[in-house]
């Protein structure tokens, strides 16, 4: 007597374990590979310079002028010799906002410079890498009239503080465009 094998058995476990297979061909692929990707940025490092003579106390009652110049230099040797063209602008406050009010600006560079309604004085030309503005100003003077008596004693101590920006000059046609952009990126050029 032989027996017989059933082949429907066979049959379904074959189907069943190629059921099991996933559809498709798979296959797992991988490399790599390091690349150095170095770039040097450029920078602006700026300097204000202020020249003025030492000189006698200032006195409130003879009108005192102070001998100031103030100039923006652009080192080309800062930013590990990767400095670049830029605009700057000047701000100018006062230690004491009430002697500050009798404070007049004499021989201001209106050729170069522009005070805008921010209070910054901007300088129109690019200050070119190696370069120096021209002086935004040769002094100043304070009014003693203008000056309360209460303030007078203070004089002394009276000191005007210079604070200065700069931005890229690359990429911008004008002062104007460069600060505009540099005010509101987002909302840019």
């Amino acid at each position: 007597r032989q027996k017989k094998h059933s082949i429907k058995p066979l049959i379904f476990t074959a189907v069943l374990c190629i059921s099991f297979i996933p559809k498709g061909t798979y296959a797992y692929f991988t490399d790599f590979d390091t690349a150095l990707n170095s770039f040097h940025g450029g920078g602006n490092e700026t300097d204000i310079t202020e020249e003025f003579p030492p000189g006698k106390p200032i006195t409130p009652e003879n009108n005192p002028v102070i001998s100031k110049k103030i100039y923006v230099s652009n080192p080309s040797g800062a930013c590990h010799g990767r400095n670049v063209d830029c605009y700057v602008r000047v701000r100018l406050s006062y230690s004491d906002m009430d002697i500050g009010k009798s404070v007049s600006i004499q021989g201001l560079d209106t050729k170069n410079w522009v005070k805008k309604q921010d209070g910054f004085y901007y300088y129109k030309p690019i200050l070119k890498t190696g370069g120096q503005t021209t002086a935004l100003c040769s002094s100043f003077s304070i009014n003693s009239p203008q000056v309360e008596t209460s303030y007078k004693d203070r004089l002394k101590e009276f000191t005007i503080s210079v604070y200065e920006e700069s931005v890229h000059a690359q990429g911008f046609s004008n002062y104007t465009e460069a600060w505009q952009f540099f005010d509101n990126p987002v909302g840019g050029k």
